[in-house]
């Protein structure tokens, strides 16, 4: 491997030596990361102390002296970036290269997660990033990637000590517990997934943010005017029995027939569309966003879909949803809990606030908001959907070959 000029180490070092100085960072020697129960202590410690985040590192903040982006992520997050005693440049680093044998498409794009391109380092330098499915890698990768649908056979071993097994998973706990399982989960070195404590973070807003998806609606378009739209609540699903009560919540208010519910899908259907749900939900005041379940961190495409299509969302969900939106949530949805909500109430809000053009748009205000004025939680969704998952998960191997020299 090239040697590094005598100038570049000694600037890496006085970098670290200044990070270590004015923000007290930690120094670690190296080490490998053990397994992701591990690694979630060291970075977030327990749910609690990651919920209360410190005032947020702003994009760009700290870009001067040395954290990579993936390390800014997760300030952003609360956590505190562990630093290495060999700083390495992107030559040293080389390509980081993940083998996983399937893809998909959906949310995060077409024949995801196979990528190979440059990500962002240290000091304008960028490494190599590679997830692919090429068999004859699979020996000498850095990392095995498996989807959520493919868990590992325990039994197969790494191809060296060093290679770090990766989960990855976007399903509700509901649908697939393994992210939930301790025992399934310290069998990897990584997690991919919606939950704060993953090493490479991916949220389901992504798709919906002025990043790198070519998405035809974004999350700050500006609404359709108040006069404009249709004075009732959209309803579009067809999964009819979830254990959140969504679709028993919407009948009731249907049948109560105080104010109107157009029902597009397979639940309870009264109205018929061509359209899509992102641009059906923009012609109407108020919108369902229920999840079919409700688990910390999980929030699905249904929230940020109405949220781009400037509708006021119905909400039941991530047990901590404020952590993750731009203004406290009583300024932006209407959070109903169907199994201790009162339909009758839920009707009169939406008559209140249908008819009361200032307050209803007030409910809207989130979309005009300068971005430092959002909430830490919000902003890292917004810095994550600036980069691939993929060079968020390079990153982070790259940054633990540096602990590991």
């Amino acid at each position: 491997m090239t040697s590094r000029p005598v100038a570049m180490i000694s600037t890496l070092a006085l970098v670290t030596t200044l990070l270590v100085a004015l923000f007290g960072l930690e120094r670690r020697p190296p080490a490998n990361l053990s397994n992701v129960a591990g690694q979630t202590a060291r970075y977030a410690g327990d749910k609690g102390a990651a919920s209360e985040s410190p005032a947020p590192i702003l994009p760009g903040q700290r870009a001067s002296v040395g954290l990579v982006p993936v390390q800014r992520l997760h300030a952003l997050m609360g956590r505190k970036p562990l630093l290495p005693d060999h700083a390495m440049s992107a030559e040293e680093i080389g390509p980081v290269i993940v083998y996983t044998e399937t893809s998909m498409s959906g949310a995060f794009g077409h024949n995801f997660p196979f990528f190979d391109g440059m990500c962002d380092w240290r000091c304008g330098e960028q490494i190599k990033c590679v997830f692919t499915g090429d068999k004859t890698m699979r020996h000498k990768a850095h990392g095995l990637l498996y989807r959520d649908e493919e868990p590992p056979d325990p039994h197969v071993p790494k191809a060296y000590p060093e290679q770090k097994k990766i989960y990855m998973c976007f399903e509700s706990p509901a649908n697939l517990g393994l992210l939930e399982n301790a025992e399934f989960m310290a069998r990897f070195d990584y997690e991919i997934s919606y939950r704060r404590t993953a090493a490479a973070p991916t949220f389901y807003s992504e798709p919906y943010m002025n990043g790198m998806f070519d998405t035809k609606v974004r999350l700050f378009d500006p609404p359709v005017p108040f006069d404009k739209k249709v004075d009732a609540v959209a309803y579009m699903n067809s999964n009819c029995g979830t254990s959140s009560g969504r679709a028993e919540a919407l009948r009731m208010l249907i049948e109560l027939n105080q104010y109107p519910v157009h029902s597009y899908g397979d639940c309870d259907r009264n109205k018929y569309t061509d359209e899509d749900k992102v641009t059906l939900f923009s012609k109407y005041k108020f919108c369902v966003a229920m999840e079919n379940s409700v688990f910390e961190d999980y929030i699905s495409e249904k929230l940020f879909q109405a949220m781009s299509a400037g509708c006021v969302p119905l909400y039941v969900g991530a047990t901590n949803i404020g952590w993750h939106m731009p203004v406290p949530v009583d300024q932006m949805m209407i959070h109903f809990d169907p199994k201790r909500d009162s339909i009758a109430d839920l009707s009169r809000r939406l008559q209140s606030l249908g008819s009361n053009r200032s307050e209803y748009e007030k409910m809207l205000a989130w979309k005009a908001i300068p971005r430092d004025a959002m909430s830490p939680g919000f902003q890292a969704h917004l810095f994550s959907s600036e980069s691939p998952v993929q060079c968020k998960m390079c990153q982070t191997i790259a940054l633990d070959i540096e602990r590991t020299i």
